[in-house]
């Protein structure tokens, strides 16, 4: 009887509701860097279609340095962005502030070589900036042995041994690891995802950066997107 009332109730949650909330329509312009438009945007875009069917969310994917002229230019009307930890974006709404390790192939022996291999993202990356900062603070010789714009580039340099890279913690998978300053490798610090919304945001624009708050306030406290 409980479990009939309470689906009874959700019944009339859900009817409530849309009288309430009239259904939004229109196209939302969102704009992400390459590794969480490939790890995080799948998820949010999928239950975001679920709650918000006719609401369509157009994704540009590129450099977080980029995405900010976008949006200056009022080419997009929301986006996400890695920043370093000292240099926040104006206006940016900080969704989460992780530590940047190091990771290498589990069992391998790249961060062993001299110079040290590393691959690292293209110019303006908050990630690269911090590890290449890092690498010049303990001296430490290294190459810059492959280079990407890709997450999928830089896990195939970690996962065939070539070199080790500088990832978000959260971003290691089961065949990496994380190096330490006990393995010879420097501490980086952090970096911050953070958010900006167009000032003058429609009530679709709201509506997907109030998702984007919620799977990322998920997140921080389970730690699964």
């Amino acid at each position: 009887p409980h479990g009939h009332a309470r689906r009874l109730l959700s019944i009339n949650r859900e009817v409530v509701s849309k009288f309430i909330i009239p259904e939004i329509v229109g196209v939302v312009r969102l704009g992400s860097p390459d590794d969480y438009g490939e790890r995080v945007l799948p998820h949010v875009l999928k239950r975001f279609a679920q709650s918000h069917p006719s609401i369509a969310v157009d994704v540009t994917i590129d450099q977080s340095s980029n995405l900010r002229r976008r949006m200056d230019d009022r080419a997009l009307d929301i986006t996400l962005l890695t920043n370093s930890y000292k240099t926040s974006a104006l206006g940016a709404e900080v969704l989460l502030t992780e530590p940047i390790v190091w990771a290498g192939a589990k069992g391998g022996c790249a961060h062993l070589r001299e110079p040290l291999p590393v691959s690292l993202w293209e110019e303006g990356c908050a990630w690269r900036a911090g590890a290449l900062d890092a690498l010049g603070r303990e001296g430490r010789n290294y190459r810059i042995a492959y280079m990407s714009a890709h997450t999928a580039g830089q896990r195939a340099a970690i996962m065939s041994d070539l070199a080790v890279a500088p990832l978000p913690k959260s971003f290691l998978g089961n065949d990496m690891v994380e190096l330490c300053p006990k393995d010879g490798m420097p501490d980086i610090g952090t970096y911050n995802l953070a958010m900006v919304v167009a000032p003058d945001a429609s009530a679709p624009v709201k509506a997907v950066a109030d998702h984007i708050r919620a799977t990322f306030e998920v997140f921080r406290e389970t730690g699964k997107f």
